[in-house]
Formats: C-alpha cells, sequence, structure tokens
C-alpha cells in the first residue's frame, strides 16, 4: 500500500464513549485523552506525509514493516506521489511553504515488527515523552535530515526496549476474548542485572511467531490483513529525499539467536536529548527464549550536532507518577545503583493489567551493559557530539573534522576504556 497525506491537517478527537462496553478499560489514560495513533506502517507501506499536520494522543507512525517518510512542502515545487505500482499517481505544486508537524501526548513513533524505516525531513516533532521506541524482535532504520527538529520533554530521542509482548503470557483459548495475549503484566521488582539467554527456547511457539511478525496459520485472518511473516525488506525510498529500502531480514518465525540491527543516521540537524539500547534482559521467566538482541549503530554526518547521552541500559517499567518525576527532575537515566533501586522502590510498575495499557513503552533506565545491547557511533564530517552524562558504548569512530566534547564531571566509556572532560577528535581515535 502507497499513503500519501499532502497538505493536510490530522487531529485525534478522542472517544466519548467507553472502550469497550464490559469496562475492560476502566481506568483512565493519565497520559492523554485521545489514545490512539495516527497511522499504521505494515505489509512494506509506503506512507509519506509532505506539509502535514499531526496532532495525536499516543503515536505518530506504528511501524510492523513499513517505510514512513515525513517532509515539507515548499512553494513551487512539484511533488511526484507513486502509485503501489510504482508508477506516478499524482503530482502535487505547492502553492506556499508549509511544514510538516508533528504533536503527541505521548511518544513520536514506536517499532516492534519486521523490517522499517523512518525519515524525519526537516519536520518538527513534539513529543511529551520519548521521540521514538524501538522494542526487540525487528531491524528499524531511522534518518533525521535537513535540520529536522525532535524536541522530546523527558530528553530521549530514542529508547529501546525489549518487546513488552514477550515478557507477557499468551491465552490461546481463553474463553472471554479468544486467542490473545494475557490481560496482565509482571516483573521483577527493581532494575534487571541478568542477561537473557539468547540461546534458549521459549516453551510458547504460538506466541513468539506473533511477536516475531508472524501470523499463524490457525488463526484464519481474512485477505487483506496482516501478511504471513514479517515483510523481509522495504521496497526504494518515498519521495522527496528518502532514503531506499530498510534493511533485510526479521522474517516471522526467525531463530532466535537472529541479532537484530536498528540505525539511528542525524545529518545536518542539531538535536539534543539521549539515546538508550536497554534491550535483552530477564524481566521475568516468560521472557527467557523471547527476547532478542539487538545492535545500534549511531551515525552523525555533514554538520549534525547532538547534545546528550548515549548508554547501554537496564529498563524498567514506570508508572505515570514515575515518568513525571524523572521528567522534572531531568533525570534519562541513572548511573548508579543505590539511587535506581531507591527509584524502583517508589515507581517501578512491577504489575499492570489490560486497563493499564498506557504503561506499555514507558521504562527508566539505568546505565549498564549485558553483552547484548551493544551501540556503536560514528561521526564524520564537521559533527559533533557533546556528551552530557554518563554514557557507554561498544565503539566510536571519528574521521574528518567530526569531534567528540565531554562536559566537565561526565564519563564516556568506550569498550572499556573511560574518556574524561575534554575534546577528542580522529587523531584521538586512530
Amino acid at each position: 500500500m502507497f499513503l500519501n497525506v499532502v497538505n493536510t491537517s490530522m487531529s485525534l478527537t478522542g472517544n466519548d464513549e467507553d472502550l469497550q462496553a464490559d469496562g475492560t478499560y476502566n481506568v483512565e489514560n493519565p497520559y492523554t485523552q485521545k489514545s490512539g495513533y495516527g497511522t499504521y506502517a505494515i505489509g512494506n507501506a509506503q506512507e509519506t506525509f509532505l506539509g502535514t499536520t499531526m496532532d495525536v494522543g499516543t503515536y505518530a507512525t506504528i511501524f510492523t514493516g513499513g517505510v514512513g517518510y515525513y517532509g515539507n512542502l515548499t512553494a513551487g515545487e512539484s511533488y511526484e506521489l507513486s502509485a503501489a505500482d510504482g508508477s506516478t499517481h499524482y503530482t502535487y505544486e505547492a502553492k506556499e511553504d508549509v511544514s510538516t508537524v508533528i504533536n503527541s501526548d505521548t511518544f513520536g513513533f514506536m517499532s516492534h515488527q519486521g523490517d522499517n524505516e523512518c525519515t524525519l525531513d526537516g519536520i518538527t516533532v513534539n513529543s511529551a515523552f520519548t521521540d521514538f521506541i524501538i522494542k526487540s524482535g525487528n531491524n528499524t532504520t531511522i534518518n533525521v535530515i535537513n535540520d529536522a527538529k525532535i524536541n522530546a520533554e523527558n530528553g530521549i530521542l530514542l529508547q529501546l526496549l525489549d518487546n513488552d509482548d514477550s515478557t507477557t503470557e499468551f491465552n490461546p483459548n481463553d474463553e472471554t476474548v479468544g486467542m490473545a495475549f494475557g490481560t496482565s503484566h509482571e516483573e521483577y521488582a527493581g532494575f534487571p542485572t541478568e542477561a537473557v539467554d539468547i540461546t534458549a527456547e521459549s516453551d510458547n511457539s504460538l506466541a513468539d511467531t506473533l511477536v516475531a511478525g508472524g501470523q499463524p496459520e490457525d488463526m484464519g485472518s481474512p485477505e487483506g490483513n496482516a501478511p504471513d511473516g514479517a515483510p523481509g525488506g522495504a521496497p526504494g525510498g518515498a519521495p522527496g529525499g528518502a532514503p531506499g529500502g530498510a534493511p533485510g531480514g526479521a522474517p516471522g518465525g526467525e531463530d532466535q539467536t537472529t541479532v537484530n540491527q536498528s540505525v539511528y543516521n542525524i545529518k545536518d540537524s542539531v538535536l539534543t536529548g539521549a539515546i538508550y539500547n536497554g534491550i535483552g534482559w530477564k524481566a521475568n521467566d516468560l521472557s527467557q527464549g523471547k527476547v532478542k538482541q539487538m545492535l545500534l549503530d549511531v551515525n552523525l554526518s555533514g554538520t549534525a550536532a547532538l547534545s546528550g547521552p548515549i548508554a547501554s541500559t537496564a529498563c524498567i517499567h514506570a508508572t505515570y507518577d514515575g515518568q513525571n518525576y524523572l521528567k522534572e527532575n531531568k533525570i534519562t537515566a541513572f548511573d548508579n545503583d543505590a539511587d535506581a533501586a531507591a527509584f524502583a522502590a517508589d515507581y517501578q510498575a512491577t504489575s499492570f493489567t489490560l486497563a493499564e495499557y498506557f504503561n506499555i513503552g514507558q521504562v527508566a533506565n539505568l546505565v549498564k551493559s549485558n553483552g547484548l545491547n551493544d551501540i556503536n557511533v560514528t561521526l564524520a564530517d564537521s559533527a559533533v557530539w557533546t556528551v552530557t552524562d554518563t554514557s557507554l558504548i561498544t565503539s566510536l569512530k571519528i574521521s574528518d573534522d567530526a569531534q567528540v566534547i565531554i562536559e566537565d564531571g561526565v564519563t564516556l566509556s568506550v569498550n572499556g576504556t573511560v574518556y574524561e572532560a575534554g575534546t577528542y577528535t580522529a587523531a584521538d581515535f586512530q
């Protein structure tokens, strides 16, 4: 499917009636009164937004196998809008400059299945909490280019975390709701200290297939619903400069030892915020055999400038009050166990029901590596990374006139080597 949204306003209005008559969702969502997403990208969908204002409650787009391109309109320019067969469906001529602005009461975007690519080209994204969430079990490339502005009020640009589905029990024969995931989430108290065994096998193959993006044969889905298996690579890019194609291969039912890969590219844009990889932890017994490894590459090029920490982390779910505590105190991650334990004791959401679905994806971080959440950082051209808080990465490559500036009182650990305040260039990382 090709979706073209041009010179348009999209606004979720909220619902006037209960979400479900039986009272399943009987707890008010504290984050938004208009819970819901703008669009869904699945089955290699190509979604293009030009000169669009989007006001949403939860996410602008959920990715489970597709490409999203978000750009602006420039007066006098023509834009060829593609059809699903690759032909030009329509040529739109812009009569005025129209910016694309995304406003979300909660998150900006989320991906949790398939292969995905999201390009934010010169647009503005305003989210009350984390801008982009990537969950384990998929491959996602994010391109932030041409002076895009990303404003995440909680200070987190990108959060990788273990898929919440992998830690929720599956009820294949529930008499009330039919074949569905369970209605409660449980996790161990405190920040996790043990990594999952990615070679372990889960005892629930059907749930694993769904988490991985597949569609079991016995569900009898009608034609036009989610295809059997996650897509294996999105076709060429959207108009206006979106790069072609997402990274290859995460079909449903794959070997659990598969290493997923996500990429965060920043080019010619100035961003402030944290980037965290919190994947690979044993949050409860169910996660063993389901959670996968994911590596993260962060690439800065052109005149890119990033101010903020980049770190491997451990995650716990946090309550609404806990998220506000973090936001108000400008804490994106803890860097010592004592402070993290005190926070967890007060604010961890160790258990929540389906009615409290709004806790999904809302996590707190503790800087910690488990060998499954590596981060590789590369700087080229005249890019600058200013390290403003404790950072923990696996590798750092600097070339050309790029530099890393570590602020006073802050440390950067690169594969076990600790760097303190100072300016570092290519000569320091040969």
